[in-house]
């Protein structure tokens, strides 16, 4: 909640949001990811290879 305050306040840099939005679209990958993972499992179709920004996070 804080970060979208922050990108849409009158004061906050165009180079500012930017990063804002940059770091919320990473954020949203590994959400996504991440739930990609439990509807496999739930699904009983075991684990997804980890790809992208997640497997980068966990070193694999």
């Amino acid at each position: 909640m804080v970060a979208y305050q922050e990108a849409i306040a009158d004061t906050t840099s165009t180079a500012r949001r930017e990063a804002i939005r940059q770091q919320l679209l990473a954020y949203c990958q590994l959400d996504t990811e991440a739930l990609v993972r439990l509807w496999t499992v739930f699904r009983g179709t075991g684990i997804v290879a980890q790809t992208g920004a997640s497997a980068r996070l966990t070193g694999a």
